[in-house]
């Protein structure tokens, strides 16, 4: 699992961890970024 902290103002990347140490694929960090920024951009809408 990948958490990931960034500001809501300035989406600035704030911490990015791998949690239990797993193997980061780069392609779930990716999909894991495109989902978060996604989510700020529905939270945005409102």
């Amino acid at each position: 699992m990948i958490q990931i902290t960034y500001d809501r103002n300035s989406l600035e990347l704030i911490e990015c961890e791998c949690i239990k140490n797993e193997k980061v694929d780069l392609a779930d960090l990716a999909f894991t970024l495109i989902d978060g920024f996604n989510e700020f951009l529905k939270e945005a809408e409102v």
